[in-house]
């Protein structure tokens, strides 16, 4: 009878490793992926500030071509 409740107590604790295991891994691969998205975000708000910009830019160079 204690032989089975060693085997079942292992088993438990080796279950209890793999599910850790496990978990430490899927937790790097989405941290991973958060930092990539965090970078894309970053990248499209630059290029959004650019795009402004050359709006802003074309919208005044149009209202000096209709004043004049």
């Amino acid at each position: 009878m204690k032989k089975g409740r060693y085997i079942a107590g292992s088993f438990a604790i080796v279950c209890l490793i793999a599910l850790l295991i496990v978990s430490v891994v899927k937790y790097q691969q989405l941290s991973k992926t958060v930092e990539e998205q965090e970078k894309k975000i970053e990248m499209l708000q630059e290029e959004n500030a650019l795009l402004h910009d050359e709006n802003w830019n074309l919208n005044q160079h149009r209202m000096k071509e209709v004043a004049e």
